[in-house]
C-alpha cells in the first residue's frame, strides 16, 4: 500500500531550529494574515500545520496554520508567518510559548508535534484595507487556558 502523505509519525518527528539574535523586542503585527474578518477578540484556535520555507526575500521562515474553534473564527484558517533566524526570530520564541515548548539559551530546536493540533488563543483584529477587502490578523498569540471538563451531578 503507497502513502500519500507519508508518515505522519515520521513528520512529527521533523526537528525545527531556529536561531535567536540577542535584540529581541516586542510582537510585530506584520505577516499574520486571513483572507476574511472577524470581530475583534480572542478566538482559542488549534494549530494544524507548521513548515519551515523561504520568504520572498530569502530569508528562511515557519508558517503556523491555526484554525479558529469558536465563534466567528470556527473552521476559518489564519496564516502566521514568523522568521526562522536573525533579529525577528524571537517572534517565533513567543509563538513557541504559547504553547509551552521550553526555551533555555539563543538556540532553540523544536519538534513539529510540539505544536500540532494544540490550542492557544489568537487574539484577531481587521487590517487595513488590502485590494478592497479587510481581512482579520494575528496581533497576539498566548496560551489557551485549560478546558477541564465541567463534572454534572446525577
Amino acid at each position: 500500500m503507497s502513502e500519500i502523505f507519508g508518515s505522519p509519525v515520521e513528520q512529527d518527528e521533523e526537528e525545527f531550529v531556529v536561531k535567536l539574535d540577542s535584540n529581541t523586542q516586542r510582537f510585530n503585527k506584520e505577516n499574520q494574515v486571513s483572507d476574511f474578518s472577524v470581530p475583534d477578540g480572542h478566538y482559542r484556535s488549534k494549530c494544524i500545520s507548521v513548515e519551515q520555507n523561504t520568504s520572498k526575500a530569502g530569508n528562511p521562515q515557519f508558517v503556523f496554520t491555526f484554525l479558529g474553534q469558536e465563534r466567528e473564527a470556527n473552521n476559518r484558517k489564519f496564516l502566521l508567518y514568523t522568521p526562522a533566524t536573525g533579529k525577528g526570530a524571537f517572534r517565533t520564541k513567543l509563538v513557541l510559548q504559547a504553547f509551552g515548548v521550553n526555551l533555555p539559551g539563543d538556540q532553540l530546536t523544536f519538534k513539529r508535534k510540539d505544536v500540532l493540533y494544540k490550542d492557544v488563543m489568537l487574539q484577531l483584529q481587521k487590517d487595513a484595507p488590502y485590494n478592497g477587502k479587510i481581512n482579520s490578523k494575528i496581533v497576539e498569540i498566548t496560551a489557551a487556558p485549560s478546558t477541564q471538563a465541567e463534572t454534572v451531578p446525577f
